[in-house]
């Protein structure tokens, strides 16, 4: 079963400005109308069979009080035995309709929720990095991955079986009543009149509500963010209590704002169940009065007694109903405003005509000439004149103090920063003309700064790739990590937490490097990747490096001594 909305989450580039949440769900049902009318289809069945049992009860209690049988039945055919037979037939197609829905509109939503995050990664990896910087920081894209897309996800599969439940299972349960006694069930629903405004208003606030607390919740992560990842200066500067004090206020003003939220759903809860009550009110007055005066069947007073529990259902739904689709619709608009979003254009590839994206294989792997780099608003050039080339299978180490641009230049030559002066040639090829997915396929950076995320050890190593297990234990070996995580219970799958606090800063940065080796680049570009290492690990992994890889052209911006003596050529800043 493929999931959802693939033609308009699947494609590359950004999704239409013009397509709105609702817009959204209506691609996804026209796209797979089949699985949901099968869906519908099992839905529908089931409410029917609901309905139908309490009526066939009334005729079971109607027949053994001896109450004419209401339907025509051939000369010694036992009423009471069909009855029963058939209530038994109820039963089993009520199973087997709940198992069709359920496989088919409940699976929806998990697909859709594999499919939201696909095409999230899949933006996220092309937004400019100010997007980054500005709005979409990690916390922000955390909170939007696992909290909106378990929201919104419901609106593609769960949230329509309550839809579907509230029309039809309501609409057959007031026929089925209206059958049974027109006056009654009328005197019954008058106490519902209340409802559509009082929804109404509540629903709005559910909207704005969830809304504000998904707000505040992505800040929060994003602090929560910073906070890990400053530890360190933390412990030097003596500002860790400072820090608590302020996430404590952030967590205290997002708790505020979700209690706000479960509170309006508590309110749709007490509205909507209470409602219930009013209508057995009136059952348990006017219809026993009723029934004492000969105008209503104790059968039909059972069943309507059934019917009324029975719509109490899709009343109670209804407050989670509008709970869910305020909730799914305001997270499926944070989505949106990530997909919507245009990624940078050194992404997109091709970039010029395919004749002339494919990479040579010369000898020369970069040549630099006269290049020359600043930061927006910053004083001075970074880079003034670079030029040197670099040859396949050369083994270059770059050095210099500190601030000299050891770690832009690795920048610029991956590709990452194209605001730069001068040339950069790739292969034979100007990189400003190469999109970043035609190097990636060649290329890794290792950055100075090492970046995981809390899951696996197996998933940091994979990201979006493929790669067998004895493939990961290979690259762990490379870097010395082999036997620290086979010592471990779950070996591969041990989870990490936040930023691999849980491993020391040495660890961290072997396994980033161990990341860029899965994918076996013919170039690597590594900044410092080694400068929390002791000089024994260092040595090590270096030589199984050069004889593992011995084509590969590696370039390192070395802040140590110790590595110059590896490298074919030094190169000062």
């Amino acid at each position: 079963m493929k999931p959802l909305h693939d033609r308009t989450l699947r494609r590359p580039g950004p999704v239409p400005a013009s397509l709105t949440a609702r817009g959204l769900l209506r691609q996804a049902l026209d796209q797979h109308r089949g699985i949901y009318v099968l869906g519908a289809v099992g839905v529908i069945g089931t409410n029917a069979v609901e309905v139908g049992i309490p009526k066939c009860v009334q005729w079971v209690l109607e027949v053994l009080l001896g109450h004419p049988f209401p339907f025509y039945l051939p000369h010694g055919w036992d009423p009471l035995a069909i009855l029963v037979g058939f209530l038994v037939l109820l039963m089993v197609l009520q199973a087997m309709l709940r198992y069709l829905w359920r496989t088919t509109l409940g699976q929806e939503s998990h697909h859709s929720s594999a499919t939201l995050k696909a095409a999230l990664w899949r933006s996220a990896s092309k937004l400019p990095r100010e997007a980054l910087l500005e709005r979409f920081g990690s916390g922000t894209m955390m909170s939007i991955a696992t909290s909106d897309v378990g929201s919104a996800r419901n609106l593609f599969g769960w949230t329509l079986v309550g839809l579907l439940d509230l029309c039809f299972l309501g609409l057959m349960t007031v026929s089925a009543m209206l059958w049974i006694d027109p006056l009654l069930t009328a005197c019954a629903l008058c106490t519902l009149l209340g409802l559509p405004p009082l929804t109404k208003r509540l629903a709005d606030q559910e909207y704005d509500r969830h809304f504000e607390a998904q707000e505040s919740l992505a800040e929060l992560n994003e602090r929560c963010h910073r906070a890990v990842t400053t530890q360190r200066l933390q412990r030097v500067s003596k500002t860790s209590s400072v820090l608590t004090s302020r996430l404590s206020d952030m967590a205290e003003v997002y708790r505020r704002k979700r209690l706000s939220v479960l509170t309006t759903m508590l309110h749709f809860v007490l509205v909507l169940g209470l409602s219930p009550l009013l209508a057995y009110s009136v059952l348990f007055t006017f219809g026993l009065w009723r029934a004492q005066q000969g105008l209503l069947s104790i059968g039909g007073f059972v069943a309507m007694q059934s019917y009324i529990l029975l719509l109490q259902g899709p009343l109670g739904e209804l407050g989670y109903l509008v709970a869910d689709w305020q909730q799914g619709l305001a997270s499926l608009r944070r989505i949106l405003e990530v997909l919507h979003h245009p990624g940078d254009r050194v992404f997109e590839a091709p970039l010029v005509p395919v004749s002339r994206t494919t990479v040579g294989q010369g000898p020369t792997v970069f040549e630099v000439e006269a290049l020359r780099f600043s930061y927006p608003g910053g004083v001075g050039e970074i880079l003034s004149g670079c030029s040197f080339r670099l040859d396949e299978g050369e083994w270059l180490a770059l050095r210099g103090p500190v601030g000299r641009g050891k770690s832009t230049l690795l920048w610029l030559l991956a590709g990452l920063e194209r605001r730069y002066r001068g040339s950069i040639y790739y292969r034979g090829q100007d990189l400003a003309t190469l999109s970043t997915s035609v190097l990636r396929a060649d290329l890794a950076l290792v950055p100075q700064r090492a970046f995981l995320f809390a899951a696996s050890v197996a998933a940091n190593l994979l990201l979006d790739r493929r790669a067998s297990e004895a493939e990961l234990w290979e690259v762990l070996r490379i870097v010395q990590l082999a036997e620290d995580f086979q010592s471990l219970p779950h070996g591969l799958d041990t989870p990490l937490g936040e930023q691999g606090i849980n491993l020391s800063g040495g660890q961290r940065q072997r396994l980033c490097l161990a990341r860029a080796l899965v994918g076996k680049p013919k170039v690597v570009l590594l900044d410092d990747p080694l400068g929390s290492v002791d000089l024994l690990t260092e040595r090590l992994i270096i030589t199984s490096l050069q004889s593992r890889f011995p084509d590969t052209t590696v370039l390192w911006a070395a802040h140590r001594g110790s590595v110059l003596r590896y490298c074919s050529r030094v190169m000062e800043l």
